[in-house]
């Protein structure tokens, strides 16, 4: 039993079961889009241009591909980030696997290009410059340009506000919290609105608020509850997993301990927005699953063992049935 299990976790942790992820969170979303068994957000979220989900709507294929191709880019940027920044510390691809199990789950994330999958990708992008600052004495072009991607970004979906604070507490932890830091990040916020307003691209008048429409009034009482049973799911395992790796991540270098706190921040900060600004619940959802995939892999690889893959097992068929119970309703 002892050698099962051990190829089991083997198997589970390899890149073997990654790539049949991600080809399974393909195929639920293209089986879901083609048996019209999920609805579309209707909402617009952009504060001058129309959020992601209204992109491509007319174009349901299209759309769906798009949005692939764009969790297939987080993917690629979630094992760059274990490459080059060693979060987690163990190389593994764990995390990517389970990210891709997350996002099956809720096909209103895979079906079509969404507020979440854009939000995702470049909140990591600008994870990534914001890493590689730590320690440099002259960050200010990275940090001028992960500020100038969130602020250009919440023109079209203003979930990317949320985050600029938190970038701004990450300049304290990656130690480059200077007053030029400062500045550049302050400049790089007003740079998106001053071009857009002086080449002309907009006016005041195309400043607008947000036209929302809940996410609970798209969908019926059913499959609300099933979404939030999954990010209820989430949220525990998250949890769970910080507190039961947390001590062991302290014991880490500066440099490892500085990034995993900025996930935890970043973690915190997208489950609090999620609860408040529930009607945009999935604009966070995205990025909420790419930050828990994480902190389960710190604690499937803190604490690897022969039975670590029955977990794992455990995990996928949970978030498999939860596609299946939302397709059943």
């Amino acid at each position: 039993m002892s050698a099962f299990s051990a190829r089991l976790t083997r198997l589970m942790m390899s890149h073997a079961m990654m790539w049949l992820a991600i080809v399974i969170m393909a195929a639920t979303g293209l089986y879901a889009l083609t048996a019209g068994a999920v609805s579309r957000s209707q909402s617009d979220f952009g504060v001058v241009f129309a959020s992601p989900d209204q992109w491509v709507a007319d174009n349901q294929r299209l759309s769906f591909w798009l949005n692939i191709a764009a969790l297939g880019c987080i993917c690629i940027l979630m094992h760059f980030i274990t490459r080059a920044y060693k979060v987690p510390r163990t190389m593994t691809v764990v995390h990517i696997t389970l990210f891709a199990v997350m996002c099956a789950a809720t096909p209103m994330l895979t079906v079509g290009l969404c507020s979440g999958t854009v939000v995702c990708l470049l909140t990591g992008v600008a994870m990534v410059l914001i890493f590689s600052c730590f320690g440099n004495p002259r960050p200010q072009r990275r940090v001028f340009l992960a500020f100038f991607i969130l602020s250009g970004a919440a023109s079209c979906q203003y979930a990317f506000a949320v985050y600029i604070p938190v970038f701004l507490a990450a300049c304290a932890q990656m130690r480059i919290f200077t007053l030029r830091t400062v500045l550049a990040a302050l400049l790089s916020i007003i740079t998106p609105w001053w071009l857009l307003l002086g080449f002309g691209i907009v006016s005041p008048s195309d400043f607008h608020l947000p036209q929302i429409v809940s996410i609970f009034t798209s969908i019926d009482l059913g499959r609300a509850i099933v979404l939030l049973t999954t990010v209820a799911l989430t949220v525990v395992l998250t949890v769970a997993s910080y507190l039961l790796t947390v001590l062991k991540l302290i014991t880490y270098n500066a440099q490892t301990r500085a990034r995993n706190g900025f996930l935890t921040l970043l973690t915190l900060v997208t489950a609090i927005a999620m609860v408040i600004d529930y009607s945009n619940l999935t604009a966070y959802l995205t990025l909420f699953n790419f930050c828990a995939s994480f902190m389960l892999a710190h604690l499937i690889t803190i604490h690897a063992g022969e039975k670590s893959g029955v977990g794992i097992v455990l995990i996928i068929i949970t978030y498999l049935s939860l596609y299946v119970w939302t397709l059943a309703i």
